[in-house]
């Protein structure tokens, strides 16, 4: 059995480092958030609602892209994941009381946020 490519090895690391992260990035996510003077909804919110079940899954279908084998595996767990219905964030957000500005602000500072975790690798 051949061993795991370099790539594969890296970007398994990577998903298994996020996951361990995960509470501090969800964590650093509703600070950032909490301090942006544009996003007046947020506040409104309990940790509950904020961190609705939906980021954590967005979250494990990232780590789980990052893990997947290529080719037929790959597209099998793309199929997976189109198959789940899912309310699309936006949606859950203007749900929420936001507005589809501090929709796309939340959902940028959760990318900042991982990039902001990246950076400590």
């Amino acid at each position: 059995m051949a061993s795991e490519p370099l790539h594969a090895k890296v970007l398994s690391g990577l998903a298994a480092h996020l996951r361990a992260q995960r509470e501090a990035i969800l964590d650093a996510w509703r600070r950032s958030v909490d301090q942006d003077p544009h996003l007046t909804s947020a506040s409104t919110l309990s940790r509950a609602q904020f961190v609705d079940p939906q980021f954590p899954k967005m979250l494990d279908t990232f780590e789980e892209r990052l893990t997947a084998e290529t080719g037929y595996r790959r597209s099998a767990r793309r199929s997976k994941h189109k198959r789940k219905g899912r309310l699309p964030t936006g949606l859950q957000r203007w749900q929420q009381g936001y507005n589809p500005r501090e929709a796309a602000r939340d959902w940028g500072h959760l990318h900042l946020c991982l990039l902001a975790e990246l950076e400590k690798l």
